[in-house]
């Protein structure tokens, strides 16, 4: 059974190094920038809607039957309209790509399978991207090499692996990794808080394992806990407390970058006075902004701000608590879902939508720093490596439903933690009948 496997690592780099990698981020953002306001262009979006192609796109999006051929046509059509426009883009900036055309093809098909999803009979003349997890760093599959070397030490032998990019090579500090069952796919290099790390987007082969039917869990999450459908409960109440810890700091940090970037302001002021640049510019009509600032007045702000060492030094203190918060966050939750992936072949879930969850009975900072999606998705990542599966339930009256004699509840509210049936008399724990019923819608799934 093969299986696709991410193995990270932090990267030691030279100063030369160190240059290389900022550059290339620095190019692929940009051309992530440049994607994002030609797509979202109304020049752009004229040029496909007048173009007899774009129709047929919306006949097929009505009809939602396209097959394997004509997405591929899409894609062309569209790839040849921007490459030109890009290769301008970045001659006119004169900005060179050299030994960066791999990690660029792969941005714009990223952006390809985006366009491809997008219903144009929906949503006319406006398209909407959203940056991806590989914003901050560039991936790439070309001229990859995973080296390994030995070393005479008192001890005894120690093995060390390198990753050969190009003509750059990388120490990747690993223990897991065997290179005898490795195929390398993809590298990815993403830049945090100054620091760099390596990914290695790999497939292994593994024993096909036989799941057991009958070993199953219904989960519940909750802001303080995530309740399992055999009584046990696994507390989150101690992660709630370092988060609030760093998010007090965290607040204290932004209201002095307020006050740094306004006193900036003012010498900004005084600046574009004296060099008769205005500072904002004029209103645009049929639209909603307000005054935005002119480019130059722009360009004059950030040099005053990367000048200005007490705002770069409240700026990488910000950094640094936030990388912090969300560490101590996910290794939470890594263990949390190694233990569930261990104990359990089936792990039935509620198939939330967060958006619809915040509202007014629902305090909303408490419901950001449980971080349900994304412990969800961490559990799905590591089902997914070990050969196990979740499955998503619909969460609709999985709280108010009796589990004895399944009668719903309706005049339950959202505070009661206890409460008993009226049909059969039986006591329930909300979070634990939630738990057992989720067990039971997921139960027919997989038999």
């Amino acid at each position: 059974m093969e299986i696709r496997k991410a193995y990270k690592s932090r990267i030691v780099v030279s100063k030369e190094q160190k240059k290389l990698l900022n550059y290339n981020i620095f190019i692929i953002n940009q051309l992530y920038n440049f994607l994002i306001d030609n797509l979202n262009s109304p020049k752009f979006q004229k040029i496909l809607i007048k173009n007899d192609f774009a129709k047929k796109i919306i006949q097929t999006s009505k009809s939602g039957n396209e097959t394997e051929k004509f997405v591929l046509m899409k894609k062309s059509k569209i790839r040849n309209l921007l490459l030109p426009m890009i290769e301008k883009h970045f001659m006119n900036r004169q900005l060179s790509t050299r030994g960066l055309s791999k990690p660029m093809q792969l941005k714009v098909e990223d952006f390809l399978d985006t366009f491809n999803k997008i219903n144009l009979s929906k949503s006319k003349h406006n398209f909407k991207f959203s940056s991806n997890s590989s914003f901050g760093g560039f991936k790439t599959d070309s001229a990859i090499k995973l080296i390994k070397r030995r070393y005479k030490t008192k001890n005894g032998k120690k093995t060390k692996y390198f990753i050969k990019i190009g003509f750059q090579t990388f120490p990747f500090k690993n223990n897991k990794l065997n290179i005898k069952k490795v195929n390398l796919k993809m590298v990815s290099i993403t830049r945090k808080d100054e620091k760099f790390y390596i990914s290695l987007s790999v497939i292994e082969t593994i024993k096909d394992t036989k799941l057991d039917k009958t070993n199953n869990i219904g989960i519940d999450t909750n802001f303080d806990k995530l309740v399992l459908s055999d009584s046990t409960e696994i507390l989150l109440n101690n992660l709630q407390l370092k988060l609030n810890l760093y998010t007090k700091e965290f607040e204290e940090l932004k209201i002095e970058k307020s006050k740094r970037v306004e006193l900036n302001k003012e010498v900004l002021k005084t600046l574009c006075s004296t060099k008769n640049i205005s500072l904002y510019n004029k209103k645009l009509k049929n639209t909603n902004k307000k005054y935005s600032m002119n480019k130059r007045a722009k360009k004059l702000f950030k040099d005053i701000l990367f000048e200005d060492k007490i705002f770069q030094r409240i700026n990488k203190r910000i950094n640094k608590i936030y990388s912090k918060r969300t560490n101590v966050q996910e290794n939470l939750f890594k263990k949390i879902a190694k233990r569930l992936t261990e104990d359990y072949d089936f792990c039935f879930v509620e198939e939330l939508n967060i958006e619809n969850m915040v509202n007014k009975d629902v305090n909303n900072q408490n419901l950001y720093n449980a971080a349900i999606g994304k412990f969800l998705t961490i559990l799905r990542n590591k089902a997914s490596t070990t050969g196990k599966v979740v499955i998503n339930v619909n969460p609709y009256n999985t709280s108010r439903m009796c589990n004895k004699c399944k009668k719903v509840n309706e005049e339950l509210k959202v505070f009661d933690k206890e409460w008993q049936c009226k049909e059969c008399g039986e006591k329930h724990n909300r979070d634990y009948n939630a738990a057992k019923n989720i067990k039971d819608l997921g139960i027919p799934l997989i038999s």
